[in-house]
């Protein structure tokens, strides 16, 4: 009986892991596509060329591969739930400079946040992953494609909320604020239904 009780409690623990990793890769998507979707309205605040524009992308993909490398020791010695905690308040940081840096019309610093938003992502992207696999693990169950349609479905939210900022002639700064800010809360709350990491 004792024996069933701790096997159901680990199940149901699984389970709202399973669900919180759901929800942290769809933010993930809901941040990423908010940004993108204000790509135009970035660029011409900046008043960039196609080329200074690649260029300013260029510096989120940069540290992303910077990130990534350095992610997997990370997550080891600081566990999935605190390392996509690290990592969303990267990309908030990231993107706050991102806003300061569209603001004042300075593609250097808007330059800089990216890079800082890149790092962070990595960081995010790879816990998040780590910790579904162990999710998967603990259930026996195959959940991977459906964390990464949650993560495509909050692209669809993140790219709608962005087109409903720029119709409502939000300030691309404001809306990059109020995502950094939100999105940190959101996940701060979500991973604390994270598996332990030493159960």
């Amino acid at each position: 009986m004792t024996t069933d009780l701790v096997s159901r409690s680990r199940v149901d623990r699984a389970e709202r892991a399973r669900v919180a990793v759901a929800l942290v890769f769809a933010l993930n998507g809901v941040v990423f596509a908010s940004w993108v979707s204000r790509l135009p309205a970035i660029r011409d605040a900046l008043d960039l060329t196609p080329s200074q524009l690649g260029l300013l992308l260029l510096c989120l993909s940069a540290g992303s591969v910077l990130g990534l490398p350095a992610s997997g020791p990370v997550v080891a010695r600081l566990g999935p739930a605190r390392t996509v905690a690290a990592g969303c308040t990267v990309v908030g940081a990231g993107l706050l400079l991102v806003a300061l840096g569209v603001a004042r019309g300075e593609a250097v610093l808007a330059g800089l946040g990216l890079l800082l938003t890149g790092l962070g992502i990595g960081a995010w992207d790879v816990a998040m992953n780590v910790e579904g696999a162990d999710v998967e693990r603990r259930l026996d169950r195959v959940l991977m494609p459906r964390f990464h349609a949650a993560f495509s479905l909050g692209s669809v939210g993140g790219a709608l909320t962005g087109a409903a900022a720029a119709g409502l002639s939000v300030p691309v700064a404001v809306q990059l604020a109020a995502t950094a800010l939100a999105s940190l809360t959101a996940v701060v709350v979500t991973v604390r239904a994270f598996l332990p990491v030493h159960p």
